[in-house]
């Protein structure tokens, strides 16, 4: 009895350090910066933990003391056990992903405009959306990906006063290119104090609709503006990761026109050059293209190009608020870099402006664009809610088995249910309601920052 009484113990403290690993982890991550590799990896965590959360539980049922007792050495229970639980999870994993999916789609159904916009909103004032972009990074990712990502993250530690020299970056290896932009962003948080007002499971997981620290728009704007600033002032390297990252859409159109012209310069640029005819032709067509009358010849550079007074003018005429800059090049002037921070700042705005111009309280239902933003922050902290009851149910688990020396299964049974009861309506008896939502969603996820704010403390003292 004793031998089986270890093992199960041994088992239990390993599955707990598992899950607390992670957890902490996460936290060491994500309350620095959020990407799209490590919100996607995120969301893998937490359907593996509960797929294993889902196996142990099956475990426990299915396998009986009796069977524990044929095993003489408790770690060979634990070996036998944990192998149990892997193999079993391949079974649960897709049926614990089923069920975050679709606790996630209810949470988003029941979302109002005011939700997503101020979830866009707390978003970017955290700099979660906010975000350096590597060129070829992409928001989706394979399973394998997101699992390597998992096991091959490094601890970012924040510096201050430091700005990657593009010169240098550009022969670092690709992780360790992550590795110095994720801590010049945090640099730049800590200069500006964005993080100041929140602690790690707002800043880390879940920083919008609260009541103590939710940000107005005239709070907002500025501060974003000044992170922006701090990421590109004198740093032309991380304007031009901007320039192939959050603006990508605008950086291919330009590219695209300056191709278009690179090749009828190719084609025609010697005829031009020595026929007033041709020269003529050219210069018509260009104005049919532009709209008016132009006077762009063949042969220019990138820079060159998009600085001709033809291009500026077809620019303000047609594209007013849109950058306008070289694609692919690092000699950005400061007033450009001001304007592509404040182009971006203004797709944000725009964006929670209509939002909120929503009819308050009206589901969001039909809104796909506003339902992408809630959803891309919901996935996270759901994952997060199932490991917090893993580890809650795991330290009961603990407790029960120490307390078998002492108590009948008739008293273990009540000491049972008593820890059970109290580990569910603690946060509502304790905790504050945080956030600014009804019915199971609301109770469901302030169930969870409950216990997250526990363990970031436990994460904070370690």
């Amino acid at each position: 009895m004793k031998k089986a009484l270890i093992a199960v113990i041994i088992v239990h403290i390993i599955f707990l350090i598992f899950i607390l690993k992670f957890n902490f982890w996460l936290f060491d991550s994500m309350s620095r910066t959020f990407t799209p590799l490590s919100l996607a990896a995120l969301e893998l965590y937490g359907k593996i933990l509960s797929g294993m959360g889902i196996s142990w539980w099956l475990m426990r049922w299915g396998m009986n003391r009796n069977v524990k007792e044929v095993y003489q050495h408790p770690i060979i229970v634990s070996i036998i056990i944990m192998l149990y639980i892997l193999i079993l999870s391949v079974v649960a994993i897709p049926i614990a992903s089923f069920a975050q999916n679709m606790l996630i789609k209810q949470i988003v159904r029941s979302s109002t405009y005011e939700d997503r916009a101020d979830a866009l909103w707390s978003f970017a004032a955290t700099t979660t959306m906010v975000y350096p972009h590597i060129e070829g990074t992409k928001t989706e990712f394979s399973t394998w990906t997101k699992f390597k990502y998992l096991f091959q993250h490094d601890t970012i530690q924040p510096i201050s006063g430091s700005e990657p020299d593009y010169m240098v970056f550009d022969y670092l290896p690709q992780k360790q290119k992550h590795s110095v932009l994720l801590r010049h962003a945090q640099s730049c948080r800590n200069e500006i104090g964005i993080s100041s007002d929140y602690n790690p499971v707002d800043t880390a997981f879940f920083p919008f609709v609260s009541y103590k620290i939710k940000l107005g728009e005239a709070q907002i704007k500025p501060v974003l503006s000044d992170y922006l600033q701090c990421l590109t002032h004198n740093n032309n390297f991380f304007l031009y990761q901007y320039n192939s990252g959050i603006l990508s859409p605008i950086t291919d159109r330009l590219r695209k026109a300056f191709y278009e012209y690179q090749n009828a310069s190719r084609k025609y640029g010697n005829a031009v050059r020595h026929s007033n005819r041709a020269k003529q032709k050219w210069l018509d067509s260009m104005s049919e293209k532009l709209g008016f009358r132009a006077s762009l010849l063949p042969g220019l550079s990138s820079e060159e190009f998009f600085q001709h007074p033809d291009i500026v003018k077809y620019h303000q005429l047609n594209a007013k608020g849109i950058p306008l800059y070289a694609p692919d090049t690092y000699t950005a002037t400061q007033a450009e870099q001001a304007e592509l921070a404040g182009y971006f700042l203004e797709i944000l705005t725009t964006k929670a402006e209509e939002l909120h111009t929503k009819p308050q309280g009206m589901s969001a239902a039909k809104d796909e664009l506003g339902r992408d933003y809630y959803r891309f922050i919901m996935i996270p902290f759901i994952s997060l809610i199932a490991s917090v009851f893993f580890i809650g149910i795991n330290i009961g688990f603990i407790v029960i088995e120490i307390c078998r020396y002492w108590f009948d299964e008739k008293q273990l049974k009540k000491i049972q249910f008593g820890l059970f009861t109290l580990f569910i309506v603690l946060p509502f008896i304790v905790g504050e309601r945080h956030f600014e939502m009804e019915g199971i969603s609301g109770i469901i996820v302030n169930w969870g920052y409950f216990y997250q704010n526990i363990l970031a403390a436990v994460f904070q003292v370690a």
